[in-house]
């Protein structure tokens, strides 16, 4: 479910004028399952959120939340390491800017 719903809304912005792909098929095939991982870690705590029927208090909300977005960085760093760029990329210098008083 995850990766459908991270390629039905890649799909969708596809022919949007601000969005650009170098290589779609690798956007399709490799880079959805990088956009998968938000939905891989937040729908099950979507689910935790409303299957018991209990109040949540605000500040376990924020904790758990918190905790999520967490879980995402640290999946979305292990890719990058393991897998790396979908294509190679050219370095670009930064600019030298003049530190002035």
């Amino acid at each position: 479910m995850a990766y459908f719903t991270a390629f039905a809304e890649t799909y969708t912005i596809k022919n949007f004028p601000y969005y650009t792909f170098q290589d779609e098929q690798a956007m399709y095939r490799v880079g959805l399952g990088f956009y998968a991982i938000y939905f891989v870690v937040s729908y099950p705590m979507f689910l935790r959120l409303d299957q018991d029927g209990s109040r949540w208090t605000l500040s376990r909300t924020v904790i758990d939340s918190f905790a999520c977005c967490m879980m995402i960085t640290l999946l979305l760093d292990f890719w990058r390491l393991a897998i790396g760029p979908i294509f190679e990329m050219e370095l670009v210098k930064p600019a030298v800017v003049p530190f002035v008083f």
